[in-house]
């Protein structure tokens, strides 16, 4: 692809030049996933229970219950889920440019993490920080929903629950272009059905506006295209993010080099050639050739850019002199793309990993149970039914409710009344006269007919503000 990187990149990112973060160790989803995993592997252990298949399924779930954020990237073939985990590991491990490149469910995970994995799946280890997430989620790419070798039942299998609790993903992004199937928003629908708690059902679902960098248009457009998508899937919790994942890989695998700058440069220096950037390639390169300029320049820069959308946005920066290198390239593509928005989400998945995990293997234990002998299964769902009372859990609905103020359900509540909600529920320094304000706005919002979740998330702010108030109130009582 021509020269090197100018930076030193030695993490094989771009801005290589940069220090490594400190090492990180994963972290586990919260002291309510940790009860709920001594709960299923104290039942394995029961009498009547060992060495039964369901003692080995309790045993899964509760190794599931230890692991940070279970992630799965899922979509047709070819909507770009392979390039997605690359930029998202920042390096370029999953295959790509194959008709069907992934025939497994494979999980990228912190070194320290070592998943269980269903036999038929493979399991890698990514150094961080080449994987920037690593110590928050492990990342699954699957095979295409529309494969032609029926590859596609073993995402199925995975997102119903089918496969053994050790391959079952806890969230998922799915790519599905810039409109929502009817089938890609049943299977989104019944994923989060089937990992639904009481408040969280369709949080762990994020849809990817994947190859956005193909629509017409600029913040604008992709925005009416992420509101599009909320609107197709009918999916009150779920979120959505328009993402360039071709200029997402390019940018975080250091991909660019001073060539493709050169090409760049050579561009923006001429009129002509700028007032045609945004037109497509072939305009482009009729008025790069007509400009007498070698034809072997135009392909490489084709190769890493799939598009002339990242092209046009460039210029205006290349003009002012704002990009000095190609590592200065990568971080306006990386903007560029989506990514980090992308990546914004999952962050925010991934502090609510203890509701998340619990819901979803509580959901899903609850299901498997259908199947086992009377006695254990009775055992199990009295016990799930006793976990919620446990001090450990006390935190689930406000994390929840947190969780669902990002949501399209509370998308009609003013963002700065979303923001205070957010500090009560996160216990964040407020005042009294906020806190009161908060739980009567909140209070307000509970009485308007709106969905019943929308109904519950509002009484949760409003319980929350009061019991802050109320402890203040005792505390001060003893003081005095």
């Amino acid at each position: 692809m021509g020269t090197a990187p100018d930076g030193p990149g030695a993490d094989g990112r771009a801005g290589g030049a940069a220090p490594r973060p400190p090492r990180r160790r994963p972290k586990p989803p919260g002291p309510a996933s940790a009860e709920l995993a001594g709960l299923c592997a104290a039942t394995a252990a029961e009498p009547g229970l060992r060495g039964t298949p369901a003692a080995e399924e309790l045993r899964r779930f509760a190794a599931l219950c230890g692991q940070p954020l279970r992630v799965a990237v899922v979509g047709d073939v070819s909507a770009g889920k392979s390039t997605l985990v690359n930029a998202l590991l920042a390096t370029r491990m999953a295959l790509v440019q194959l008709a069907e490149a992934t025939a497994q469910v494979t999980w990228y995970h912190h070194p320290l993490v070592g998943p269980t994995v269903a036999a038929t799946d493979a399991a890698v280890a990514v150094p961080y920080p080449l994987f920037p997430l690593s110590d928050r989620i492990v990342l699954g790419d699957t095979p295409g929903m529309n494969t032609a070798s029926d590859r596609q039942l073993v995402t199925e299998d995975m997102l119903r629950g089918a496969r053994a609790a050790s391959a079952s993903a806890t969230a998922v992004l799915y790519l599905c272009g810039t409109n929502l199937s009817e089938a890609a928003a049943r299977t989104c629908t019944e994923f989060a059905l089937s990992t639904a708690g009481p408040l969280t059902e369709g949080l762990n679902v994020v849809l990817v506006a994947s190859k956005a960098d193909g629509v017409d248009g600029g913040a604008d457009t992709w925005n009416a295209v992420e509101e599009n998508l909320l609107r197709q899937a009918r999916l009150p919790g779920a979120a959505s993010v328009a993402v360039a994942q071709q200029l997402a890989e390019t940018a975080r695998c250091g991909m660019l080099t001073r060539d493709h700058l050169g090409t760049l440069r050579a561009i923006a220096a001429d009129e002509e050639l700028t007032a045609v950037a945004g037109h497509g390639w072939d305009a482009l390169g009729r008025a790069w050739a007509a400009r007498g300029h070698p034809a072997d320049a135009l392909p490489p820069l084709k190769e890493v850019a799939a598009t002339t959308y990242a092209i046009a946005r460039s210029l205006p920066p290349l003009r002012a002199g704002e990009v000095a290198d190609s590592d200065g390239l990568a971080r306006l593509w990386e903007d560029l793309s989506g990514l980090r928005r992308l990546e914004e989400r999952l962050s925010l998945l991934a502090r609510h990993a203890d509701v998340l995990t619990v819901d979803s293997v509580t959901a899903r234990l609850l299901r498997a149970t259908a199947s086992w002998d009377t006695g254990p299964a009775r055992l199990v769902r009295e016990r799930l039914a006793a976990l919620r009372t446990r001090p450990a859990c006390a935190g689930l609905e406000r994390s929840a409710a947190d969780l669902a103020l990002d949501g399209l359900t509370l998308r009609h509540v003013p963002p700065g009344d979303r923001a205070l909600a957010a500090r009560a529920l996160r216990a964040l320094p407020m005042k009294d006269r906020e806190l009161l304000a908060t739980a009567r706005t909140w209070a307000a919002h509970a009485r308007r007919p709106r969905r019943l979740l929308a109904r519950r998330v509002a009484e949760i702010v409003v319980e929350c503000c009061l019991t802050r108030l109320d402890s203040r109130n005792r505390d001060q009582g003893r003081d005095g």
